[in-house]
């Protein structure tokens, strides 16, 4: 499981809440993996660009609780300045996280839970992981999600929802939780999907599946890695639209629920570690690196290229992919090293970067739009 990107911790008030429940999903997954991880309607974008008034408050007028304590010009102002940065951070408190979770009927909490894996913005009085009450608490939280997950695979049968639902199963508290069919059923959708292949390696690695070699030359199969990122963006960034945050609060919270994203790549991690790295973990870290979209995919490819060639002394052609990798990240960190508007037209801008399909390529249209807009705007808020 990846940490939680630098994004979040910028935005002191409103993702420090957010911060200290995903490290709540978070902490349950690490306990459990070793350390080294229907298409999105068409009237989607109506919701994103509805602008509102400069009057209301982050979650609409119909709703007392938040009016009386969110209520500010200063939370919808566009964009909000320099000086106002102060006053649009206090905004965003406990407060906040309370308000929101207040106006949530039950049929939206489920719809939280099953996007997210929370039950409300509100941090959990008790984090302590070793807590009998969290461990009891968590574990019923994850048979809640996994239930409601499996139900909306059944109805839906939309790609996020193999994804969703075959990351929990992943994760599952019970390893009876999840049959290998279903794993087979979601991969049977799209199996040219080399993302789907990935979690069942991992799956068939944590359970002892005798399908996991196969499922390792399936991902060599297969020439296509789709994240499904513009997909699973715009259903958790609706759904806060539509629970009545302004654009820019949604698209905040949204990114910050996307940082934890799984890309788990754990089971071949230890099936190579296990079996001295064989020519098939060679390939597959060729295949990631020439396939994937993300950098997190590619850079385990050249470990896995690394691996190999250092488990044959050839310790010269190990050393030269290891720089490749060293290069990739500093590149990379240069692409991302931007400064955020905390504007509606970064939402805008965002939208744009998600029809682009490679991390590296997108990062750097944020980072070039996002100075740009900052040159032309230099009085505004910036995380």
């Amino acid at each position: 499981m990846k940490p939680a990107q630098k994004l979040i911790l910028a935005f002191v008030a409103l993702l420090f809440i957010v911060l200290t429940l995903l490290r709540v999903l978070e902490s349950d997954k690490q306990e459990r993996l070793e350390p080294e991880p229907e298409a999105v309607s068409e009237t989607s974008d109506v919701v994103v660009h509805e602008k509102q008034s400069n009057n209301t408050n982050p979650f609409g007028a119909s709703n007392a609780v938040v009016n009386t304590t969110l209520d500010s010009e200063v939370v919808n102002s566009k964009p909000i300045t320099k000086t106002t940065c102060d006053e649009f951070n206090e905004k965003y408190n406990q407060d906040f996280a309370k308000a929101f979770d207040a106006q949530l009927s039950d049929e939206a909490r489920d719809r939280l839970l099953l996007l997210t894996g929370l039950e409300g913005l509100t941090p959990p009085t008790d984090t302590k992981t070793d807590s009998e009450q969290y461990r009891a608490q968590q574990a019923q939280v994850k048979v809640n999600r996994l239930a409601l997950l499996k139900n909306d695979y059944q109805t839906n049968k939309r790609p996020t929802a193999g994804v969703r639902l075959i990351d929990a199963c992943l994760y599952a508290s019970a390893p009876g939780a999840c049959s290998p069919s279903l794993i087979e059923n979601i991969i049977a959708e799209n199996p040219e999907n080399g993302y789907l292949w990935l979690f069942a390696t991992s799956y068939y690695e944590r359970f002892n599946n005798p399908n996991l070699e196969l499922a390792l030359n399936n991902i060599l199969s297969t020439n296509v890695f789709n994240h499904h990122r513009k997909e699973f963006f715009f259903e958790t960034y609706d759904f806060l639209s539509l629970e009545g945050l302004n654009p820019l609060s949604a698209f905040l919270l949204t990114m910050s629920f996307e940082a934890t994203r799984s890309y788990p790549t754990e089971g071949i991690w230890h099936y190579c570690n296990d079996n001295q790295f064989p020519e098939i973990c060679l390939r597959i870290g060729e295949h990631f690196e020439n396939n994937s979209n993300l950098l997190i995919t590619e850079l385990a490819g050249l470990v896995q290229q690394s691996k190999y060639w250092e488990a044959r002394g050839s310790h010269d052609v190990a050393a030269q992919i290891e720089k490749r990798r060293k290069n990739y990240i500093d590149n990379f960190h240069r692409t991302r090293s931007y400064q955020l508007p905390l504007s509606e037209d970064t939402v805008t801008i965002y939208l744009e970067s998600l029809d682009i399909e490679k991390e590296k390529d997108w990062s750097l249209f944020l980072k070039e739009e996002y100075e740009r807009y900052l040159n032309e705007n230099p009085n505004t808020c910036v995380m």
